[in-house]
């Protein structure tokens, strides 16, 4: 995207910070409040960014990256983290904190056509998604922008996939490793 961006419009993007607030409840990110390129979608990953929402002071993270729809609420101890369906509208409470991902309203992940985004009131802490499809052949339009513009998504896109696969084998490749305690047998 570079040969599409002014000199000044490099220089503005180069300078934005890694998060914003957005009012004294809540904040926005790109990826997470640990890094603009991390995707929070693991449970360990959703629980190490509460943590970081509640040092910062905040009950509300707005992020992105993943591109899929997401409401993770937790109590004030984070003993209970759970995910919330965002096609329900949710008023956000005081004594919660919350991580949420509005989706994307321009580039298509995974096999889902809905496109999405969010309305936050943050008078009544009201947040409602949006939820849209376009046709086949404005989807197919979008697609050709975007490898217009971004490059070959479909290739980014399968090189991830096998990564995550690549990564879920090892996982279960070093459990099926590890030593397992004999169990005492009973005696008769």
């Amino acid at each position: 995207t570079r040969s599409l961006l002014t000199a000044r419009s490099v220089a503005y993007l180069s300078n934005l910070p890694e998060q914003t607030p957005l009012n004294e409840q809540a904040l926005l990110v790109h990826g997470s409040l640990r890094s603009i390129y991390e995707y929070i979608n693991r449970d360990e990953k959703v629980r190490a960014n509460f943590v970081r929402l509640r040092e910062a002071g905040k009950h509300v993270l707005f992020y992105g990256h993943t591109h899929r729809p997401a409401i993770h609420v937790a109590d004030r101890e984070l003993n209970e983290i759970r995910s919330v369906s965002p096609h329900e509208p949710l008023t956000l409470r005081d004594d919660r904190y919350y991580l949420i991902n509005p989706g994307t309203a321009g580039e298509l992940r995974g096999r889902n056509p809905a496109l999405s985004f969010l309305v936050y009131d943050d008078v009544s802490s009201h947040v409602e998604f949006v939820f849209f499809e376009l046709s086949a052949s404005d989807v197919e339009r979008l697609r050709r922008r975007n490898r217009e513009v971004f490059g070959p998504l479909a290739l980014i896109s399968g090189i991830n996939r096998v990564v995550r696969i690549g990564r879920s084998v090892v996982r279960k490749a070093h459990r099926l490793l590890q030593p397992r305690h004999d169990r005492a047998r009973p005696t008769d």
